[in-house]
């Protein structure tokens, strides 16, 4: 039996108060320190794209280091946010639980700001951290056994490939190193008292942006055919410029959640003066 498509959520009064009732609430959140807590995202991806292609290109680290090295930093952070969840889990909650009310809050805002009349039920599901950690492992490992597969050579082991350019290994253990001490530092100020920026986990970003950049990495063997490079070198470069994209991408959500604060602004402002003119008459 055929199965019906997910059914549309009706766009009610009752969610057109919402937004008219929460919206300073919301706006209030989306406040400078708000912003600069999400600009700090894409820094993640950007900074081990940036040094692996300044070693690939600048410094002539082998294909295969910069590959590893890129793919340590994406596992890392993954690692990262599996020790939030294990030792800060509480406060990981407390802070997921927000930013679930803000995610459906800003999916009705958005609709009405579309013109539409009804919502998709994905746009007001819940996010799971937890479940996010699984698809990060199953996805990343799906992804990381596809681009490992492009670089690797029979003349030495992963480990060699880390461990054997001195600079390659020291530009690791320091990048690794600062994803370690402010995970560590972010979970200790947690068990404080008082508040506290977010408890920010990406749990779920790094194993489908590893899958997407994928597609960028099949592609190696003609990027590299075009500008008459080694294989192992163009899926290097591919791959390093994905996660670029992918910090792109990430900064580009920043600034479209900052125009949706301007639009949700705007629309309090026009209600309360239509309701402040429907009052005068």
């Amino acid at each position: 039996m055929k199965q019906s498509p997910d059914k549309m959520i009706p766009l009610s009064d009752k969610h057109r108060d919402r937004v008219l009732r929460d919206g300073p609430r919301m706006l209030a959140r989306r406040s400078g320190p708000w912003i600069a807590e999400r600009a700090w995202t894409p820094l993640e991806p950007a900074f081990a794209a940036v040094v692996s292609l300044a070693g690939l290109w600048l410094f002539g680290w082998a294909a295969d280091s910069v590959v590893l090295f890129s793919l340590a930093c994406v596992w890392n952070g993954m690692c990262c946010d599996i020790a939030k969840l294990a030792f800060a889990g509480a406060a990981v909650d407390r802070d997921v639980d927000r930013d679930n009310e803000e995610r459906s809050y800003w999916a009705i805002a958005n609709a009405i700001r579309a013109g539409q009349a009804s919502l998709h039920p994905a746009h007001m599901a819940a996010y799971s951290p937890r479940v996010s950690s699984l698809f990060d492992i199953v996805f990343g490992a799906i992804a990381t056994f596809v681009i490992v597969s492009g670089v690797r050579t029979e003349e030495r082991t992963l480990l060699a490939a880390l461990t054997g350019d001195a600079g390659v290994f020291t530009s690791l253990v320091v990048a690794l190193a600062l994803q370690w001490f402010t995970t560590i530092f972010a979970i200790i100020r947690s068990h404080r008292p008082g508040e506290h920026p977010p408890l920010r986990v990406l749990a779920g970003t790094r194993g489908l942006g590893l899958l997407a950049v994928v597609l960028l990495v099949l592609l190696g063997d003609t990027i590299a055919g075009a500008i008459g490079i080694a294989r192992a070198t163009g899926v290097a470069t591919s791959f390093n410029v994905g996660l670029l994209l992918l910090a792109a991408m990430m900064a580009g959500g920043t600034a479209l959640q900052r125009s949706e604060a301007a639009w949700l602004r705007e629309y309090l402002r026009m209600s309360a003066a239509a309701r402040n003119g429907g009052e005068g008459h």
